[in-house]
């Protein structure tokens, strides 16, 4: 079985592939079964599975849209798995999702051992964002530094491009490093992030997290955290704290990926495939006559992000 995992925009001749991994934005994974169906006129189609590479926005509908052209849409949790059923649902579509799991997460690490000492600063990406917000995040984190000299700090910058970096490469504190080759997670004692998947992986460890409280949810993925009475302010950091999730929150939102997850992913990749582009001709007007529906399902949803969707959609009926 040859695999073709695609996450950028260059997509090669598909039609030698047995299956197709496929994750980034709408328009990538649109374009990407657009392309698997014209490689594969002769031969067999290879069937494409979508996923969410990372935390899903609830405003991001044109992110589940686009990937119920896929044939299996691998869902990070119950919440997405359900709303992904609600918005089948909605355009009266034949639902193509599993409760897969958080692809990201790799299995689980030993909760002991004397060597877990590292405290866990996590970036995420243009959060805080304003420039002053910025500048204070840094004199917070230099106050962690000195407040506690005998516990040990990395930060962990972001991997689309960290701001924080360029304030710590030459930072004299003889507890505090970068972390540029990656994460071992066996070190890490703790987590401290805005909010990042990061977090999810931080869970499914065991390992204490602190979701920083100091910022505006409005422009981070803080909300996803709602509710699961994580949130704390920086200078209430104690390196010895023990954090426990909501036990409900938990239950909707971290599913972790087990050899069952994987078994029903291959039943499901051993089913005929259908063409799910012909099935969903009369999806763009279905969801314009079934908007109000939507606003209901999602009520945060802007026109903006709707009319986003409509455009990314319409590609595939070019």
């Amino acid at each position: 079985l040859v695999v073709a995992i695609l996450s950028r925009e260059e997509i090669p001749d598909l039609s030698g592939y047995g299956l197709i991994l496929a994750a980034g934005g709408g328009s990538l994974i649109i374009k990407i079964i657009d392309k698997n169906h014209l490689d594969s006129k002769s031969v067999r189609r290879a069937p494409v599975i979508s996923f969410f590479p990372g935390i899903v926005h609830p405003f991001q509908l044109n992110a589940y849209l686009t990937r119920i052209l896929s044939d299996i849409v691998l869902c990070n949790s119950t919440k997405d798995y359900l709303l992904h059923a609600k918005i089948c649902s909605r355009l009266n579509v034949s639902p193509n999702a599993l409760k897969f799991g958080c692809p990201w997460i790799e299995g689980n690490i030993s909760r002991s051992g004397s060597s877990r000492k590292l405290h866990i600063i996590a970036e995420q990406d243009h959060v805080p964002k304003k420039e002053c917000e910025l500048f204070s995040f840094v004199d917070k984190i230099i106050l962690l530094l000195k407040k506690f000299p005998n516990e040990r700090f990395g930060l962990l910058p972001h991997p689309n491009g960290s701001r924080l970096k360029d304030f710590f490469k030459n930072t004299q504190y003889d507890n505090f490093e970068i972390l540029n080759s990656g994460l071992d997670w066996t070190c890490v004692k703790s987590v401290l992030t805005v909010s990042s998947s990061i977090a999810l992986e931080a869970l499914s460890k065991g390992i204490p997290l602190q979701l920083i409280k100091d910022y505006d949810k409005a422009y981070n993925y803080a909300h996803f955290f709602r509710g699961s009475g994580l949130f704390k302010y920086l200078h209430e950091f104690d390196p010895n704290f023990q954090s426990e999730a909501n036990k409900k929150w938990l239950l909707l939102n971290l599913v972790i990926p087990t050899d069952k997850s994987f078994s029903e992913l291959s039943a499901q990749i051993n089913m005929p495939l259908k063409d799910r582009i012909l099935e969903h001709r009369v999806r763009i007007r279905t969801l314009i006559t079934k908007f109000p529906e939507f606003f209901i399902l999602r009520p945060m949803i802007s026109l903006r992000h709707f009319i986003s969707a409509i455009r990314v959609l319409s590609y595939a009926y070019k």
